[in-house]
């Protein structure tokens, strides 16, 4: 079954967002963002809430930076603000209407 083009482009970004992550170390959440992306190309709303619910708190997905030996990574954090950006505003238009 082909995934809804606005689904498909959020699956997309959630890709691209988790392979950075990982390029990155940032292991921990590279997992929890492959989670969501495995459940929403499955067509499975879960995995649009659960990514939501990663940015809420203290230590979230949004407070991330990634950094090499202790110096922030100026042009990957960019990449990944972008991404967050983007993931954010679709995982919201979604979410809205699954309501």
């Amino acid at each position: 079954m082909q995934l809804h083009h606005d689904v498909a482009r959020f699956a997309a970004v959630l890709g691209k967002l988790a392979l950075l992550l990982a390029a990155n170390d940032a292991v921990f959440w590279a997992s929890h963002v492959e989670t969501c992306l495995r459940a929403v190309e499955n067509s499975d709303a879960w995995g649009l809430r659960r990514f939501k619910e990663m940015f809420g708190g203290t230590g979230s997905l949004n407070d991330l930076v990634v950094q090499r030996d202790g110096s922030p990574l100026l042009q990957e954090n960019d990449e990944l603000r972008a991404l967050l950006d983007e993931a954010w505003i679709l995982a919201d238009e979604l979410a809205r209407r699954e309501l």
